[in-house]
């Protein structure tokens, strides 16, 4: 004890007298984490856990030092400063898996020795689980406490906490009860709009973006999300003004031009949405998601197709835009959309013979492409009802008197024409109900069908002998 003792007087004196050496903190600190290993290593554990808590406050990112100070703090006892040491862990690095373990036991031992009366533990029980894998456990503790004393700086708390679980209704519920008391706090009312625009409730969060600005004319984050609310909710034309103004004012940057290309996108304006999208890219030329969206415009033919639709709106009897947009249609199998317009072209010009024949070749193209379309839809109906028909069969291998899967089964071979199958089935639920007029109805019907499938190939042999006579 006396070497322990002597060593923190050591230590003590050390802390004293470097401030006036001239060295700054960081220097002092850099080899923190070396000291604190060694400290552990005998013993020393206070000592360690003074080292690396200096250490992590001037290195908030280096979770191996986090993860040892929070084992440091569990050996002596201070279980939930070790716990919130492992909370920043995973909000560093979701996947590590032992930081995972060690606050899962952590909260569970903590939550078993929680006095449940005690408002402050439990307000500190419930910022300790507000991570992912335990925010519904976190918002029982924050209802607990406001349950104990009501507080609007505990609402907020639990409003951000809920907003990070995703659970937005009810945390738009506790930022507007923290408003009612702060009503022109900006930084709420901005928080508040995004939890309304994540909800879908883009009235709502207009109304509260719309308010901080009140506050806080120069909120541009708040100008944008705005924008955004504005254009999901339909009301583009406010939007663009908005947009247009900040644009004028040189505020936001390429937002507002972004904002602006997401309402010519909606709108259908491809070329007024590349145009603003390349003003973007040239003020920041590494944006990914701009560089996409350019990446899609200047695929195929959008932009050709844009000048030529937008030739034909200036002009509508420029044929010779019309018979550009056809060949491009035609191209890409787009045969109504070609149809179209060589349409328009023959009425205008009934003497074209090429456009006669383009207008033959391409009603053919869309015939074959509406038989194929049909084609497939059949495929895929007859494979469901294959497979209806397979789990129904397995169905009534177990429960031979289930009538009404086997009225279902002979209405699907009915469907498929299989009459034969479909006769059977009949033949087995009449003799089951034998005065059950409908039933047999229905047989009657079904092999009348069979009958007659029967008689085709005879009909048909006959009609060939027929014309070879002839």
């Amino acid at each position: 004890m006396n070497r322990w003792l002597a060593r923190l007087l050591i230590f003590s004196l050390v802390r004293v007298v470097v401030p006036f050496t001239g060295q700054c903190e960081e220097d002092v600190s850099t080899d923190g984490y070396a000291r604190a290993i060694a400290l552990l290593q005998e013993g020393i554990l206070f000592e360690a856990i003074h080292e690396l808590e200096q250490f992590t406050r001037l290195n908030p990112g280096n979770a191996d030092a986090r993860l040892l100070l929070a084992r440091s703090l569990r050996r002596v006892q201070r279980d939930e400063q070790a716990a919130e040491q492992l909370a920043h862990i995973i909000r560093l690095d979701p996947e590590n898996n032992e930081a995972r373990r060690l606050l899962t036991r952590l909260r569970v031992e903590i939550g078993q020795r929680l006095d449940r009366r005690d408002r402050n533990a439990v307000l500190r029980y419930a910022r300790l689980c507000a991570i992912p894998e335990s925010y519904n456990r976190s918002a029982d503790y924050y209802q607990l406490a406001l349950e104990l004393r009501d507080d609007v700086s505990v609402h907020l708390e639990f409003a951000r906490m809920l907003s990070w679980a995703g659970r937005h209704a009810e945390s738009a519920y506790h930022y507007e009860r923290f408003l009612k008391s702060n009503p022109s706090n900006a930084d709420v009312l901005f928080e508040l709009g995004r939890v309304y625009n994540a909800a879908g409730q883009f009235d709502q969060a207009a109304e509260a973006f719309t308010r901080c600005l009140s506050v806080r004319p120069d909120h541009v984050r708040a100008s944008l999300d705005l924008a955004r609310a504005l254009i999901w909710s339909g009301r583009e034309d406010e939007a663009e003004e908005r947009l247009r103004d900040m644009q004028k004012k040189k505020t936001g940057g390429g937002g507002p031009l972004q904002l602006l290309a997401t309402i010519a996108r909606f709108q259908q304006r491809v070329l007024d949405e590349y145009a603003l999208l390349r003003q973007v890219q040239a003020m920041v030329p590494d944006q990914q998601e701009v560089q996409a969206r350019l990446a899609v415009l200047e695929q195929g033919n959008l932009l050709e197709e844009a000048r030529l639709l937008k030739r034909l709106e200036a002009v509508p009897g420029d044929m010779d835009a019309r018979r550009q947009l056809a060949d491009l249609y035609m191209n890409a199998k787009r045969f109504s959309d070609a149809l179209y317009h060589l349409s328009m072209i023959r009425e205008a010009q009934p003497d074209d013979l090429a456009v006669m024949q383009r207008l033959r070749e391409v009603r053919d193209q869309e015939r074959l492409r509406v038989m194929a379309q049909v084609s497939v839809l059949r495929k895929l109906r007859n494979a469901d009802r294959d497979q209806e028909i397979q789990r129904l069969r397995q169905w009534l291998e177990q429960n031979a008197g289930d009538m009404k899967s086997r009225l279902r089964l002979v209405d699907l071979y009915a469907e498929g024409g299989q009459y034969a199958e479909a006769v059977a089935q009949l033949e087995w639920i009449a003799a089951a109900a034998p005065g059950n007029m409908t039933i047999q109805q229905t047989l009657s019907r079904m092999q009348l069908l069979l009958d007659e499938r029967a008689r085709q190939p005879e009909d048909g042999a006959a009609n060939a002998l027929t014309a070879g006579g002839s």
